[in-house]
């Protein structure tokens, strides 16, 4: 085994931030219900004396200053603060950090079901300019709440300077505005002024595996249900999209056909949890015949960053790989000057873990480096031939790549 010099970062970017600093959280740091009545502790027999109950408190109290205090004089603060100003902070779904549940046997909804319970979480998106006709397609809610609903979707259908306009699955038609845009992977948030909580269950494609099927769901149409079942053939494809880049990292998708109506809408699994937004700026020439979807684990991070104001970042390793079947990610192309190039990868490697954590596909490699800010420094293990190597990578910002 290969060394190289330097610890290996104790854990995501996620995890680290304190919870009033997260967009996330764990449901043992929500606060209970208000409308639940609060737990009531016996006094008398068979419980604490109320006396007695006060005396602990109080005695609880005294300990806690003393704790307190002497921190304090240790280190000047009780605890470290992000250097990160949210500016406005949606309400998000609390289980894109979770691990993914999955349905099977007689519990397992079919997927007119799960196109039904997506339905309200899935947007129709136009953009029309005047003399130039209108453009149609999808967008998901992603966040919503503070009497905002924000909309995650592909930037191909957006014209520039058009007017935008969403309409709910309930039949009304808001006016959008458009939040920001990323050219990396192409998709662009809206806004629209009014509350609406049908939120998705955001899953990960680190849970995800080639061969799978899945669902393309897009706004319902006048005449119904607007789906189309495919299954995964790659977690990360490179192909090149209409504005003469590159987009990396791709879910391909075959048997569901690129679709206008399907354009910017979810890509879920059969559990029902969003895994991708499908967007058609790739689907060009003989790529036609396939749907792409930006992995779930981009398309949030890069939705959060635009609504919170913060800069954009791609965390990167630049690698393009498959799954291998004796476990890990088959190395397929490394990018010249990336992260990978400098600790060693080459293609025909297979990468065996990432920060600890044991790489079963390539879809891991993607949500794993993901959830990592950009700089930090990941331990990742590979195996080239017969050797293997423990190497610590500092994670890129993926650059916008020309299409070749």
């Amino acid at each position: 085994m290969a060394d190289d010099e330097g610890q290996e970062e104790d854990g995501p970017l996620f995890a680290w931030l304190p919870p009033e600093d997260r967009l996330w959280r764990h449901p043992s740091e929500v606060s209970a219900d208000p409308n639940q009545p609060t737990r009531s502790f016996p006094s008398g027999r068979g419980g604490w004396p109320a006396n007695h109950l006060w005396s602990v408190a109080v005695a609880a109290g005294l300990v806690g200053a003393l704790v307190a205090s002497a921190l304090f004089v240790a280190t000047g603060t009780l605890y470290p603060h992000s250097t990160t100003k949210v500016i406005e902070q949606p309400v998000t779904p609390t289980s894109l950090l979770t691990n993914k549940t999955t349905s099977s046997g007689a519990d397992a909804p079919t997927w007119p079901q799960v196109a039904k319970m997506l339905a309200p979480s899935v947007v129709a998106v136009s953009s029309s300019v005047a003399g130039a006709g209108e453009q149609t397609g999808s967008g998901v809610i992603v966040f919503g709440g503070n009497s905002k609903t924000y909309v995650v979707t592909s930037s191909d259908l957006l014209q520039s300077g058009g007017a935008l306009r969403v309409q709910f699955n309930d039949g009304r038609t808001v006016t959008a505005k458009l939040v920001g845009s990323d050219q990396v992977t192409g998709l662009s948030v809206l806004s629209v002024p009014v509350t609406h909580q049908s939120l998705p269950v955001w899953g990960s494609v680190a849970e995800l595996s080639e061969a799978e099927p899945v669902l393309a769901i897009g706004a319902n149409t006048s005449s119904g249900s607007n789906y189309t079942q495919g299954t995964v053939s790659s977690l990360d494809q490179t192909v090149p999209d209409q504005n003469d880049t590159t987009l990396v990292g791709m879910l391909a998708i075959t048997g569901s056909q690129a679709s206008p109506t399907t354009d910017g809408g979810a890509v879920v699994d059969q559990a029902g949890e969003v895994i991708g937004i499908e967007t058609n700026a790739a689907s060009t020439g003989s790529n036609q015949s396939m749907a792409y979807a930006v992995p779930v684990d981009m398309a949030y991070r890069v939705a959060t960053e635009i609504v919170t104001h913060r800069p954009i970042t791609h965390p990167w390793l630049g690698v393009e790989s498959s799954t291998d079947g004796g476990g890990g990610a088959l190395v397929g192309a490394v990018y010249p000057g990336s992260p990978a190039v400098r600790i060693g990868l080459r293609p025909d490697d297979i990468i065996t873990a990432i920060a600890g954590q044991r790489v079963t596909s390539s879809g891991m490699v993607t949500s794993v480096i993901t959830a990592y800010p950009v700089g930090r420094r990941v331990a990742v293990d590979f195996r080239q031939g017969k050797q293997t190597f423990h190497r610590v990578a500092v994670i890129g910002n993926q650059p916008s790549l020309p299409s070749s």
